[in-house]
This record gives C-alpha cells, sequence and structure tokens, in this order.
C-alpha cells in the first residue's frame, strides 16, 4: 500500500514534476524504507535473544524488558488507530491483518515479560530455600 506509487505521489511528492529525478526518488524511498525495518527487525531480534539468553544463562539484563515494555506500547497505540480506520476503504484487510499482527506480538511481548518476571521470582525462592 504505502510502496503504490499513486500514495507517494498523493502525499509525499510530484513524480510526474521530478521526471528527471524520478529513479533517484524511488531509490531513495526504497532505502529509508528497507532501513527502518530492518531496524525493526534488529529490535525484535534483540529482544527475542535476549530472552534466550536469560532463559538459558540466567543473565539478569533488564534492558531488553523495558524494549519489550515500549513494543506493547506501540502495538497497543497502533490497534487504537485502526479503530478509527474507514471501513469504506479498499484496504480493509490489510488494517485488519495490522490489527491481528499487532494484538498478537502485544500478547507475545507480556508473555514474554509475565515469563521472565516468574522465572526470576521463583529462582530467587529457590535460591533461598536452598540456605
Amino acid at each position: 500500500m504505502i510502496l503504490n506509487p499513486q500514495y507517494i505521489e498523493k502525499y509525499f511528492v510530484e513524480i510526474s514534476e521530478y521526471e528527471d529525478y524520478k529513479l533517484l526518488i524511488w531509490v531513495v524511498i526504497w532505502i529509508i524504507f528497507f532501513v527502518f525495518f530492518l531496524i525493526i527487525f534488529l529490535i525484535h531480534l534483540y529482544v527475542g535473544k535476549s530472552a534466550v539468553k536469560e532463559a538459558r544463562r540466567g543473565k539478569n539484563k533488564y534492558f531488553y524488558l523495558i524494549i519489550a515494555f515500549v513494543m506493547i506500547l506501540t502495538s497497543v497505540s497502533s490497534i487504537r488507530n485502526f479503530m478509527t480506520y474507514d471501513s469504506s476503504d479498499s484496504d480493509f484487510d490489510v488494517a485488519a491483518v495490522s490489527i491481528f499482527m499487532d494484538i498478537t506480538s502485544a500478547f507475545l511481548y507480556i508473555d514474554m515479560i509475565y515469563s521472565s518476571i516468574r522465572t526470576k521470582l521463583l529462582k530467587r525462592k529457590l535460591s533461598h530455600s536452598r540456605t
């Protein structure tokens, strides 16, 4: 949807006015989107690897939990934005899938944070009972 030429012409630039730079504009837009999606992927990868590392080795790092909480907030805020979406639009199915993806990711992050906190409490309780 967002890489649709009509969308870009409507919201970003009138490409017809810049025919000489049309290829350059497209390359720059694709690079910006690629970098943006790469950053999002790397954030998810960091959170996931940190959670696995903590579960296996017991590392006590809390930064990934903060990032996970921020990701929950962004998921919830994007769900709220979709509630005001115009259902007569032709891209309603894309919006519906996005809502389900955001709900799923928020649920997974909540479950990960809960499991991490619960594991830490159980480890602490186990270490106290052994002493």
